[in-house]
């Protein structure tokens, strides 16, 4: 138990003199060392993201009675539809947590800012705003319609009537025996 002691003792003293001992083949010995010092790191900014583009635009309304269902289309190019009810007294139908839908009329989409956001205008993807309003104007863009492809000319040669051949070898039950 004694044996067992020491050498932890030992091993112990060995390691704090290990800390404080001298190199002898230290080209800077006698010399004070000089720690080094501590990176500063900055700490990252807090940045709120704002962005010049819209986050979403119109793609598509489809209308069957009283239900459409809206087609859009985020900046990461994911689609999502929502379903929205004409005339019909519910809930909000909120779009991305930001809007929800007021109206649609002829092919506009009226949508109310919930949340103090800006409204950015896009004429290209068809959005305007009304800050009077607090609204958000999108109409369905309609895009240079693409041109049909040219009709091919087919050659269409006049075929006259084949005249029955005489077959110069006669069939098997023609011939005589």
């Amino acid at each position: 138990m004694k044996t067992i002691l020491t050498i932890i003792l030992a091993c112990y003293c060995t390691g704090l003199y290990a800390a404080n001992s001298v190199d002898l083949f230290d080209q800077n010995r006698g010399q004070q060392k000089q720690q080094a010092k501590p990176v500063k790191v900055k700490p990252p900014r807090k940045t709120k993201i704002r962005s010049k583009k819209v986050n979403f635009s119109l793609i598509g309304i489809s209308k069957l009675g009283e239900k459409y269902v809206i087609h859009f289309k985020d900046i990461k190019g994911q689609q999502k539809s929502v379903t929205w009810y004409d005339q019909q007294k519910s809930t909000a139908t909120k779009i991305y947590d930001d809007y929800e839908i007021d109206k649609i009329l002829n092919r506009t989409l009226y949508l109310n800012i919930v949340k103090n956001k800006p409204c950015i205008e896009a004429p290209k993807q068809g959005i305007s705003c009304n800050n009077k309003n607090k609204q958000m104007i999108m109409q369905l863009v309609r895009k240079k319609v693409i041109a049909p492809p040219r009709p091919t000319r087919v050659k269409r040669s006049i075929q006259k009537p084949q005249a029955k051949v005489a077959r110069k070898k006669p069939f098997k039950w023609q011939q005589k025996k």
